[in-house]
């Protein structure tokens, strides 16, 4: 009869631990994205692009979500996080708006046994929410772009740039956060493959 008994007390002694467990906050995870709108030029021939491992600020590096309260105060934020670590998801996605410019006839990464002629390297300089003043909002992302020529010795930069974006959120959410890093860093690879374009197309 004892046993019986202690069946029923220890499951509503578990249920109401896996209630309370109920009541913490869920964690939300997000991602980047930046797909290039269709439409590509023709290749240059026989240019292969290798783009690196970009680097990235050390203040950023985390997977929480970053935001400037003041210009000395910052928080992390564990509840909304990025999905994939910010330095891989942003080297990925610039990778992918690189193919699909078709501006190279092949783009790989580290582990390809082709041989590049061209390497991007890339440094992700902010990646936050500027929230220091009310009512204007804005998602920040700052990239350091740098394409080198690999077929001289030694190496030589074609071109080196900081693209800058303060995109304004339309609400103080981390939705509206997550999309103004999304617009911003379009913008940033839209203006990057233009430039990169020029500097190929210089006479050397």
């Amino acid at each position: 009869m004892h046993r019986i008994l202690v069946i029923p007390a220890a499951l509503a002694l578990l249920s109401g631990c896996l209630s309370l467990a109920k009541d913490y906050p869920e964690r939300h995870l997000h991602a980047i994205s930046a797909p290039r709108p269709e439409g590509a030029a023709a290749p240059a021939q026989g240019a292969i692009l290798h783009v690196k491992p970009f680097t990235i600020a050390p203040r950023y590096a985390g997977t929480e979500f970053v935001y400037r309260r003041s210009d000395i105060e910052w928080e992390s934020d564990f509840y909304h996080a990025f999905f994939v670590a910010p330095r891989e998801a942003l080297t990925d996605e610039s990778r992918a708006w690189m193919t699909a410019s078709g501006i190279f006839r092949a783009v790989v990464d580290g582990s390809s046994a082709i041989p590049p002629t061209h390497l991007v390297e890339g440094h992700i300089a902010a990646l936050y929410a500027d929230i220091r003043t009310p009512g204007a909002l804005k998602a920040v992302i700052e990239l350091d772009v740098m394409l080198v020529d690999d077929r001289r010795v030694p190496p030589a930069a074609l071109m080196s740039r900081r693209y800058t974006q303060a995109v304004a959120m339309r609400e103080d959410t981390p939705e509206a956060l997550v999309a103004g890093w999304n617009s911003g860093l379009s913008a940033i690879l839209t203006a990057f493959e233009v430039d990169l374009r020029e500097a190929l197309a210089a006479p050397r």
